[in-house]
């Protein structure tokens, strides 16, 4: 996403006064508070519970941009004296006690530069380990608010709370207790104080996030720099932490944060695991922020196709996540010839995918069946690997192959033997001639030259005008044939010759819009090889029959394209080993793919250098030599594929 700043207005109501706030004022007590797991093992190994008073939304800023974390705060802790401190004010002591109706204990307070330096890297005013309360640099231990606050941890940590690691929610009991605990003894009130709760470090943060998003960040102007900060804030929660946060920071703030974010800030397996925390929580409503998400996550363009294009809803873009993610980073967000991932009207579950690195899908109004939607018959038989799997989870992962393709030497591979050796026309203008010395039939030994060239230029005629049923007329007119019951013998054995011809035989079958690839045998075969017209802008395509013993589909012998995409479908399939549908089956493509489509077993960055370039190499001999058999006009490799 380019970067680019956004004028926003003011907040309205509460918003407006905390956006006057000076952006270094005190967090006050009584706030719900968070907690963070420490390290065990480490520094601070032994320390117990510590419970914090955070110091504001800019010390939580400031703890993140310098770089501040668990380590440094568990140093900070393994600093901390052994012993020592001051009482608490009795006068504290006895308001606390009034409030709770409890023994308040032997509480002390340490005021020294070890107990501020813990503060500071815990961005807290105050924080309690057990008995000890710590007070950060400028607080006061007359502060009846903030010391009752704190006392009361420390009466939660000795009465055996369960402190457990980790940050704890709005409401949670513990942080409302010591705020109840706080308010009681400034008021005179009373407060129950049960000790049940969760929270190891606690501290403001869901807070800190609404008021740095309130005048911070998103009431002036939102940057890619201030994104970064807010998003730095919701990683340092907890799973738990960062749901609650974005569904508390609203429509609005999503949005804001989703759109000005930039990508080089959410690299990374942590980063990755937020980004899915902050589209599972954002509400379904909510699309252009749900793409946004995963824009960011796979470094794509997310939206309407521009043809057709239809809008995007969570459930589709779920599904596209939870697949996109199984496959290698350099498929996918690394992916030079993969741009963007789009959506397109459409009736059926269905993809397609263009050479500019568009990755299309569509699944009209079927929304509430893709996840259960399994491919029964359309794409495959019975037999097939791929009988019986997730339509829409197939179709993604085949319409990515299509954009890795010729980066790894697909074309070249489907150009060998164990490919299918495939070739391809884009340029039908000689099929006729082709098909006729294949068959090696009648037509082919035609005695008569004038005679079976015109025969071929008939041929050649049904080819460009795609017009297979008009076969038996077009060759009924030629003048050396005549249909069945016409006197003249010769004409009417002429044209039964040539319609037992198999390549006419052939050509009946062969056009795309009876879908040959689909038939039990693919069409009639030429020799080793079967010829068809794969795409209906004219693309004619051949490969070895007996390659379809191997096949993972019925869709997979459309188009050398779509023979590698639905091989690469089948290879990432889950569960399972990668490639398992593969072995015993098309155990040669398996180790292609080993050693060439995922040579580092999906763990991301991009190919060996020359592993693409040594692939294509390798099958360049035997390319050639087979478009040489075939006729000088073929190539091996793919065509443009949907």
């Amino acid at each position: 996403m380019a970067e680019h700043t956004s004028e926003m207005s003011r907040t309205e109501g509460a918003n407006a006064t905390k956006a006057q706030q000076p952006a270094g004022a005190r967090g006050t007590p009584g706030k719900v508070t968070r907690t963070s797991r420490m390290r065990t093992g480490g520094a601070s190994a032994g320390l117990g519970a510590v419970q914090r008073k955070e110091s504001g939304a800019a010390g939580e800023v400031r703890e993140l941009l310098s770089g501040n974390s668990e380590s440094s705060a568990s140093a900070a802790l393994s600093n901390l004296p052994s012993g020592g401190g001051a009482p608490v004010s009795a006068t504290i002591m006895r308001k606390v006690e009034s409030a709770t109706g409890q023994a308040a204990g032997d509480a002390r307070v340490h005021t020294g530069e070890a107990s501020a330096r813990a503060a500071h890297a815990l961005s807290a005013r105050a924080f309690a380990i057990g008995s000890d309360i710590h007070l950060g640099a400028g607080e006061s231990a007359s502060d009846t608010s903030l010391m009752a606050h704190e006392v009361a941890h420390t009466m939660q940590q000795s009465s055996g709370a369960k402190l457990e690691a980790g940050v704890s929610q709005p409401g949670d009991a513990l942080e409302l207790e010591a705020d109840r605990v706080a308010e009681a003894a400034v008021s005179g009130g009373r407060a129950e104080l049960s000790g049940r709760g969760r929270g190891a470090i606690m501290r403001d943060a869901v807070s800190d996030v609404e008021e740095l998003l309130s005048y911070g960040v998103f009431d002036w102007a939102v940057t890619d720099s201030d994104a970064a900060q807010v998003f730095r804030i919701i990683c340092a929660l907890p799973p738990g932490g960062q749901a609650t946060l974005t569904t508390s920071l609203g429509a609005t703030f999503r949005n804001r944060l989703s759109s000005n974010l930039q990508r080089v800030a959410t690299i990374g397996p942590n980063e990755h695991a937020v980004l899915r925390v902050l589209f599972d929580n954002t509400p379904a409503a909510e699309v252009d922020t749900l793409q946004n998400w995963v824009a960011l996550r796979f470094n794509l363009t997310v939206g309407a196709s521009s043809g057709g294009g239809e809008a995007w809803d969570k459930t589709g873009l779920r599904r596209c996540w939870d697949v996109l993610q199984t496959l290698p980073p350099s498929h996918v967000e690394n992916n030079r010839d993969l741009s963007s991932l789009t959506r397109y009207r459409s009736g059926s579950i269905e993809g397609w995918a263009s050479s500019d690195g568009e990755a299309a899908m569509g699944y009209g109004n079927q929304r509430d069946s893709i996840d259960t939607a399994l491919e029964t018959g359309a794409y495959t038989d019975a037999a097939d690997p791929l009988r019986g799997k997730n339509l829409f989870d197939a179709t993604v992962r085949h319409e990515i192959g299509h954009r890795v393709d010729d980066q790894v030497g697909g074309p070249a591979y489907c150009a060998t033997d164990p490919g299918g050796a495939w070739l391809t026309w884009d340029d039908p203008s000689g099929m006729a001639a082709i098909m006729v010395t294949a068959s090696a039939g009648a037509v082919s030994t035609w005695s008569d030259a004038a005679q079976k060239t015109a025969i071929i230029e008939c041929l050649q005629g049904v080819i460009d005008d795609q017009a297979p049923s008009e076969i038996e007329t077009r060759l009924e007119a030629l003048p050396f044939c005549a249909p069945s019951g016409d006197a003249n013998a010769t004409h009417v054995a002429n044209l039964t010759a040539i319609k037992g011809d198999r390549a006419v035989r052939a050509l009946r079958v062969a056009f795309s819009q009876s879908g040959p690839w689909s038939s039990a045998n693919g069409g009639v075969k030429l020799g080793e090889r079967i010829y068809h017209e794969s795409y209906a802008w004219g693309q004619w395509v051949s490969y070895k029959q007996e390659a379809r013993t191997r096949k993972v589909s019925k869709y997979q012998f459309r188009a050398p394209g779509e023979w590698f995409a639905e091989a690469y479908a089948a290879y990432y399939q889950p569960p399972g080993e990668k490639g398992a549908l593969l072995a015993g089956r098309d155990d040669a493509t398996k180790a292609w793919f080993d050693a060439n489509v995922d040579p580092q077993n999906g763990a991301g960055g991009t190919l060996p250098p020359g592993a693409a370039a040594g692939a294509a190499a390798g099958a360049a001999g035997a390319a050639g030599a087979a478009a040489g058999a075939a006729g000088p006009a073929a190539t091996g490799g793919t065509g443009g594929a949907p």
